[in-house]
């Protein structure tokens, strides 16, 4: 298996030297997902919110915590996270997982791999205002990667938002076509970088 190089500062993500697009990029790329209409105002600081928000869910489920340093506008969201871990049955086997599809040449990083009940899935926090729909193209997207070099295949895919009252939704994607929206965006995408 090759190793997956990511660097954070430029999110680029490198395999045996070569940079490969990410499961976002590829979707923002091809325009299945766009916040150009968001004044950089608004958006860049709901960017390192979102990233607050998953570092502390992160923590949490690697026991690795510190509450006393915890940001009391970062409560809810955890204590969203939280309820619907204990809800849901959730037990996460990984956080924050980097993937790369061989067959198809792109990585992703999966916020969460988790158990639900008895099934193996993906699981995608979000803190937006609502749940978007290319949410389950990009779930589709971190599947397929995932499974590609795993025995113990996941199943299911979800979005979780975590809301500001401490509440969350969950979104169980469920489609099958979803993947072939994905493969399409990334011959778009090649077919464009060519």
């Amino acid at each position: 298996m090759s190793k997956i190089i990511f660097k954070e500062d430029t999110h680029e993500y490198f395999i045996d030297g070569e940079k490969l697009p990410s499961v976002t990029s590829i979707l923002e790329a091809v325009g299945i997902t766009d916040f150009s209409q968001v004044p950089d105002g608004l958006l860049l600081p709901a960017i390192e919110f979102g990233q607050a928000i998953h570092k502390a869910t992160e923590l949490d489920d690697l026991g690795n915590l510190d509450e006393d340093t915890l940001d009391d506008k970062l409560r809810p969201y955890l204590n969203a996270w939280r309820s619907f871990k204990k809800e849901y049955n959730v037990r996460v086997k990984y956080v924050e997982r980097k993937v790369y599809s061989k067959k198809y040449r792109y990585c992703g990083r999966i916020d969460k791999v988790a158990y639900v009940g008895d099934w193996l899935s993906v699981i995608d926090i979000k803190s937006s205002s609502q749940l978007h729909k290319a949410t389950a193209i990009q779930t589709a997207g971190y599947k397929q990667a995932y499974n590609e070099e795993a025995t113990k295949q996941i199943i299911r895919r979800y979005a979780v938002l975590l809301k500001e009252d401490g509440t969350y939704k969950v979104e169980e994607y469920k489609d099958p076509s979803d993947i072939n929206v994905f493969l399409s965006a990334l011959t778009l995408y090649n077919y464009i970088r060519r």
